[in-house]
């Protein structure tokens, strides 16, 4: 193949045929909605119609006691950190490597984020940095699934058991990913998810908390739900005497992004089934590819579905860097993307105080979180694989992609055509 079969450079693009559409909305969920809007309830205040209905579906799925719907998954987080009693000046252990409202949840609770380094292999919290960075002041932990991919729980909970830390893991990745046989977001003392509308399960808006502890349940009530709810399941001493009112942050969920859920929920185990059997067809058809190395997932793990991450290795791509790359395979119809920034070098936290909320107990700078840094800079983010099977004939024009890329890889260090280049937008 020569330069000028690039889509890049005016070639045939590769990825012609369509991919299955999210979020998937069909008439299961448009009956759904249309019924709930026809029992007049399209909001509630208390804990009942289709709102219990959603929260005991989940609990039951996860395996937990208790799940509490929320207006979105920041708002479970923000619903857990309460529930963990974290307060002004309070530590909570994070990660860079999330969405930055899983960090700026700890500000509502007025707590200071502390950032820790990630595993040098992968993507989650690196629990002898949690050994490390938990001083005395630090109540929780949050345990990000990202990508999908679960954290290694075993060694975490040891870590936050030597250190007193109440475990949140943010599933808003993953849900029905398990570790060792057990769903994400059952295994911490609360699991966050969200069901905003690129997730694995959509709402619309949307988030749940679950968590087998009576008290934990009911604290993080607190913050955002209805006083006729609080009314209604309020029980513990230290709760029950602000039922009246709470903090009203109005973090209630809504009937009809509820009655969404339901619908979604009943599907999710076969999504995932199929999504996981789509990407290992795609792994094995770019199993060639020496600058493509995806990550490895243990035996004993099964994954779920965002967006889907591999490693890119400039070095085995002939020295051309990750964002002309990038930019080649855009051009042939794979939109990818480079997940997230280095949120701890952002000025919210540089600053040290946003409109006199104190943000960072220090400041960082370039060179703090290395494994965090290395990730970041060779993390490529396709979109999640499809949700119907097969999808064989889509995944194979992925591959193409790819190979076609890379059967050009030489052109792409030409500085002449590069010129022509855009900047790629960050994903």
């Amino acid at each position: 193949m020569g330069a000028e079969k690039l889509a890049l450079f005016g070639g045939a693009k590769t990825v012609t045929l369509p991919r299955p559409k999210w979020p998937r909305i069909t008439e299961e969920e448009i009956a759904a909605v249309l019924k709930q809007m026809l029992t007049g309830s399209i909001s509630e205040i208390g804990r009942e119609g289709v709102i219990a209905d959603f929260e005991n579906e989940f609990a039951a799925y996860q395996g937990r006691k208790y799940a509490l719907s929320f207006s979105s998954g920041t708002a479970s987080i923000h619903g857990a950190l309460f529930a963990a009693g974290v307060g002004p000046g309070d530590e909570v252990l994070q990660t860079s490597n999330t969405w930055a409202s899983a960090i700026t949840a700890i500000l509502h609770c007025n707590g200071i984020p502390v950032f820790c380094d990630i595993v040098s292999d992968g993507f989650a919290i690196d629990p002898e940095e949690i050994r490390l960075k938990a001083s005395k002041k630090a109540k929780a932990v949050i345990v990000t699934h990202l990508w999908g991919i679960p954290a290694g729980m075993d060694e975490i909970l040891k870590v936050a058991e030597e250190k007193n830390l109440t475990v949140i893991e943010d599933c808003s990745h993953a849900p029905g990913a398990t570790y060792k046989g057990r769903k994400v977001g059952s295994i911490g003392h609360m699991g966050c998810f969200s069901l905003q509308g690129s997730k694995s399960i959509v709402a619309g808006e949307g988030g749940v908390m679950v968590t087998d502890e009576r008290l934990f349940y009911e604290r993080a009530m607190l913050p955002g739900h209805h006083g006729v709810r609080l009314e209604q399941e309020l029980t513990l001493e230290e709760t029950k005497r602000y039922s009246k009112c709470g903090m009203y942050w109005k973090y209630r969920a809504v009937p009809i992004s509820m009655a969404i859920a339901r619908v979604q929920l009943k599907h999710l185990d076969e999504w995932n089934r199929n999504r996981r059997q789509n990407l290992e067809y795609l792994k094995e058809k770019t199993k060639d590819l020496d600058f493509i190395v995806w990550p490895q997932i243990p035996s004993y793990t099964t994954i779920g579905f965002y967006g889907t991450p591999v490693f890119y290795d400039q070095a085995a791509a002939e020295g051309v860097s990750r964002e002309v790359f990038l930019t080649a395979m855009q051009a042939e119809g794979l939109p990818l993307g480079t997940g997230y920034p280095l949120w701890y070098l952002e000025p919210i936290f540089q600053d040290g105080f946003f409109y006199g909320r104190r943000t960072t107990s220090r400041k960082y700078k370039h060179g703090d979180l290395p494994n965090t840094e290395k990730i970041a800079g060779k993390t490529l983010i396709l979109p999640a694989t499809a949700f119907v099977t097969p999808c064989t004939e889509l995944m194979d024009q992925f591959a193409e992609a790819y190979h076609k890329v890379a059967e050009n890889i030489g052109s792409l260090k030409n500085q002449k055509l590069l010129a022509r280049l855009q900047k790629p937008n960050p994903a």
